[in-house]
């Protein structure tokens, strides 16, 4: 399974997409550190008018002290978010994983953890 049908697949995307309107761009290798190996890809999904929503569970990839995001060492986690006026979302795909691991809404600001 590519990263495309993933993305397009996912039940916590769709969840939050399916009434909106919204472009998915192509997919950005997301690779570890020394670009030696893909960990899987990333899309930006623009959204044609700002997403605020009180209860969405998204998912999280959870890196610990000292860890980034170019390697494969984290934990999956799904957390409780309000979003308020995001106009964009990153998403992960860890192609390992098979799998939606984070959905990132943008501007940063734009979601607060609930719970």
């Amino acid at each position: 399974m590519n990263a495309t049908t993933i993305v397009h697949t996912d039940r916590s995307l769709t969840a939050l997409l399916k009434p909106r309107v919204y472009t998915i761009s192509q997919p950005t290798p997301w690779g570890d550190c020394e670009g030696t190996r893909d960990l899987g890809a990333t899309f930006v999904v623009r959204l044609a008018a700002p997403l605020t929503i009180e209860n969405a569970v998204l998912p999280v990839a959870g890196f610990g002290s000292g860890e980034t995001t170019c390697n494969d060492n984290y934990k999956a986690f799904h957390f409780d978010f309000a979003i308020r006026g995001a106009t964009s979302l990153l998403v992960f795909v860890d192609l390992r994983r098979r799998a939606v691991v984070w959905i990132i809404p943008q501007p940063d600001d734009t979601a607060v953890r609930r719970s």
